[in-house]
């Protein structure tokens, strides 16, 4: 009885460590594409040229971002 019940604390343990390394590979993530949006931005606004260019290097940045969001979960 006591076995299993050690072995039942000790699963939920691993899991419990588990899911913290999850939470942060997905915050790590997130914060890698974070800069790679603003990079992306600065790149579009240090761009010489018209104001939709600067906006449209805007929105291709948002959208990679959410693209591999997106793969990511779907992985997960």
């Amino acid at each position: 009885m006591e076995d299993n019940e050690r072995r039942r604390e000790q699963q939920i343990e691993d899991l419990r460590k588990e899911n913290e390394q999850k939470v942060c590979d997905v915050e790590a993530s997130y914060r890698r594409q974070q800069e790679s949006l603003r990079d992306t931005s600065r790149k579009g606004i240090e761009k010489e040229g018209d104001v939709f260019s600067q906006i449209w290097t805007g929105v291709k940045g948002a959208a990679k971002v959410v693209v591999e969001t997106v793969k990511k979960c779907s992985i997960m």
